[in-house]
């Protein structure tokens, strides 16, 4: 195979889109910065040709005429119009976890692009119902065997990032308590050891077992290999 010709000629073409569209989505991104209000996202539709879809609240064709001008490929773009923007739709996603507290049949939620993800057990087709008729086609309905476990809903955003961070098994952002010292009453210092008397070695004995010779007494210095007779100082009478 010739090191020009791509390895996969579909996995290329996408790759050469989003390179071509990444200044598009760049400039909808400012525009969504813009316009929190109306805005919920925006993304790639990777058809033939690829094209750019961006997610707004509101009229598509007002939409549409206003974003145009902003692309370099106003062709290619795409306007789907969504009920939440990206405030709105993650409050919901809240209060679905926050209503079915509690229901096993619940594995999880999502929001994405103005829209709700629920994941829900197949054993519980029921409540699959319950939520298409609260939510309309502004939810998506994900059935599969998840885990039969339930899943504990946050309340806040605050518990949602906590239980986020236990799945992925991080460290908890709540600190540790701090030590308290114990009321226990101080215990008197234990008295200082007496001194211990000095070492006295055992005095010299005929037929002992110690081959190092006695320490002089005088300033002479005294050979160790000599007799006993012939060591200088006064004889025994």
């Amino acid at each position: 195979m010739d090191a020009d010709t791509p390895a996969n000629p579909e996995q290329s073409r996408l790759m050469a889109a989003s390179q071509e569209l990444r200044g598009d989505l760049r400039a909808l991104g400012r525009y969504g910065r813009d316009n929190p209000e109306a805005w919920a996202g925006a993304g790639l539709d990777y058809g033939k040709p690829v094209k750019l879809v961006a997610y707004v609240v509101g009229d598509p064709k007002a939409n549409l005429a206003l974003l145009k001008p902003l692309v370099d490929h106003p062709d290619r773009l795409v306007i789907r119009p969504v009920r939440w923007n990206r405030r709105e739709v993650e409050a919901q996603r809240l209060a679905l976890l926050d209503r079915y507290k509690g229901e096993p049949g619940l594995y999880g939620a999502s929001a994405t692009f103005g829209r709700l993800r629920a994941m829900v057990r197949d054993t519980n087709p029921e409540l699959a119902d319950t939520l298409r008729d609260a939510y309309g086609d502004d939810v998506e309905i994900v059935m599969a065997a998840f885990p039969e476990q339930p899943l504990p809903r946050p309340s806040t955003a605050t518990e949602a990032r906590r239980q986020g961070a236990a799945r992925r098994g991080t460290a908890s952002p709540t600190p540790a308590p701090a030590r308290v010292a114990s009321p226990r009453a101080a215990t008197p210092a234990a008295a200082p050891a007496p001194p211990r008397a000095p070492r006295q070695s055992a005095p010299m004995t005929r037929g002992s077992s110690r081959t190092t010779p006695p320490r002089p007494t005088s300033g002479r210095k005294v050979n160790p290999m000599a007799r006993r007779g012939d060591q200088p100082g006064p004889r025994p009478r």
